[in-house]
């Protein structure tokens, strides 16, 4: 069964003024809400708003490949960042994060899981790896 873009995917990233790919792979909208199962688009040059389904609109989205998160107790860059690896849940329930620093793993415990998560919303990376399963579009493939 082939797996579509489910309603709990975008809601995070409305807040963010996520951008949209529309199904003609040229149009790009910014996502004001959704409403009966519907999209709702902001056009720039238009005084209301468009509609769409979510068949063939993609959010357009950082790989989390690319998130920094600044963390003072590990080995990091010279710019005082490092990138993640995996994010996780270990069998314990506390939510951590796995670093790649100074050639070994570091696990770093999220210990505000909202705050952490609205910040990879905020900065629209794909938490849900939806560019992996063809449903968003990675933001470096896009031309300028």
């Amino acid at each position: 069964m082939k797996r579509t873009l489910q309603l709990s995917e975008l809601a995070p990233y409305l807040p963010y003024g996520v951008k949209i790919m529309r199904p003609d792979g040229k149009t790009i909208l910014t996502l004001e809400g959704m409403a009966n199962g519907l999209m709702i688009f902001m056009e720039d040059d238009q005084p209301g708003n468009t509609y769409g389904d979510m068949l063939g609109n993609k959010p357009i989205l950082r790989p989390m490949s690319e998130a920094i998160i600044p963390y003072n107790g590990i080995p990091i860059d010279e710019d005082g960042y490092c990138e993640p690896n995996d994010l996780f849940i270990d069998k314990n329930g506390v939510v951590a994060v796995d670093f790649q620093a100074g050639g070994q793993t570091i696990s770093w415990p999220v210990k505000d899981m909202h705050s952490f998560l609205a910040s990879l919303f905020k900065e629209h990376f794909d938490v849900f790896g939806l560019i992996e399963a063809g449903l968003a579009v990675d933001i470096n493939t896009i031309q300028k």
